[in-house]
């Protein structure tokens, strides 16, 4: 399957030419004003502006994350992620187990 290059007709990605930090559920420029350039390995082209953070934007997130804390209480439940993510993680060990023991065959290559 083909896909369409982001953010041409057909395309299933749309990308915005700058992103920010995303802090106090919103994206924020960085506090220096810096952002970096990516560049696809496919073709070189320019794919998006990401910000280059520093410890400033660090605080900023952090501060956030402490003022939404009472809000969030503590996240997950312990239902869930007994119910949930420790059966999927385990399925993923199992997984790459089989995988690692079915490369590990003469000729299997």
């Amino acid at each position: 399957m083909r896909y369409a290059v982001p953010n041409t007709p057909g395309s299933v990605l749309t990308l915005k030419p700058r992103y920010g930090n995303y802090i106090g559920g919103e994206f924020v420029p960085p506090v220096k004003g810096r952002c970096f350039t990516d560049t696809s390995p496919v073709n070189g082209s320019v794919i998006d502006e990401f910000p280059h953070s520093s410890a400033a934007d660090i605080y900023k997130a952090l501060d956030a994350a402490h003022a939404a804390a009472e809000t969030w209480g503590n996240g997950k439940t312990v239902r869930e992620t007994l119910n949930a993510d420790v059966p999927l993680s385990a399925d993923h060990f199992r997984y790459c187990a089989g995988c690692i023991r079915d490369n590990s065959r003469p000729g299997s290559l």
